[in-house]
């Protein structure tokens, strides 16, 4: 009875939520990369918001923006969409973060982004995203 119970409670600690989370970032970004490879400078928008409505959500140009960044074209990053840079630097941070967590057996991730944010904080992510979104719609992203 002892040893079912055990055997149990090991599966529940085995990081499954740690081990999801890096191989949906790897799977995203290698996705993104083949599909450019496979498609090239053909442009297709798979955003649910712009098909229905005409107008570009704040995220629409961010695959674009990513793949230039990768490309090391830093200005046309920047054109497709403004947040691509200091997204792809905090989901570097995150997958790192993720894998030492693995390596440790912490749950250190999950705990720190389920927090709360401050007011204050939230206040300056509603404005960078109507920033982008404003943007983004000058540009016809």
């Amino acid at each position: 009875m002892s040893s079912a119970y055990g055997f149990r409670r090991k599966i529940r600690e085995y990081p499954y939520s740690t081990i999801f989370a890096i191989l949906a970032v790897i799977g995203g970004y290698s996705f993104l990369l083949f599909m450019d490879h496979s498609w090239g400078d053909e442009h297709f928008s798979a955003c649910p918001f712009k098909f229905i409505t005409g107008i570009p959500c704040p995220g629409c140009g961010m695959g674009r923006a990513t793949l230039a960044l990768f490309r090391g074209d830093i200005q046309q990053s920047l054109y497709y969409n403004i947040l691509c840079i200091p997204l792809t630097i905090a989901v570097f941070i995150g997958l790192c973060w993720l894998i030492f967590d693995l390596f440790k057996g912490k749950d250190s991730f999950f705990d720190t982004i389920n927090q709360p944010l401050k007011k204050k904080y939230l206040i300056i992510l509603f404005t960078v995203i109507g920033i982008t979104w404003m943007l983004n719609i000058y540009h016809g992203v």
